[in-house]
C-alpha cells in the first residue's frame, strides 16, 4: 500500500486554508459587533445629553432674549430659531434615510 503524498499535502493545505478563513471571519465578526455596540452606546449617550441640555439651553436663550430686550434690541433679532428635538430628528431622517436603503 502506497501513500499518495501529493493528495495528503493537498488535503492538509485545504484544511489549513479553510480553518484560517473561518478564524479570520470569526475575528472580523467579533470586531464588527463590538463597533456596532460602541456606536449604539455613543448614540444613546448623545441622546441622553441632548435631553438634559436642551431645556437648559432654552432657559439660557430666554435669559439672553430678556437681557437683549432690556438693552433695547428686538426679540426677533436677538437669537436665531433653534430647531426643536423633533425638527432635528426629521432632518437626520431626511439626510440619512436614502443612504441606508
Amino acid at each position: 500500500m502506497r501513500i499518495d503524498w501529493d493528495k495528503v499535502m493537498t488535503q492538509c493545505v485545504v484544511v489549513f486554508v479553510v480553518t484560517l478563513a473561518a478564524g479570520a471571519l470569526g475575528i472580523l465578526w467579533t470586531g464588527v459587533q463590538s463597533v456596532d455596540e460602541r456606536i449604539e452606546d455613543s448614540a444613546n449617550r448623545l441622546e441622553a445629553t441632548l435631553e438634559v441640555m436642551a431645556p437648559k439651553l432654552d432657559e439660557l436663550a430666554e435669559e439672553v432674549r430678556e437681557i437683549k430686550t432690556m438693552m433695547g434690541e428686538s426679540k426677533d433679532e436677538v437669537l436665531p430659531h433653534r430647531p426643536t428635538h423633533e425638527e432635528i430628528d426629521e432632518r437626520v431622517q431626511q439626510k440619512w434615510a436614502p443612504a441606508r436603503r
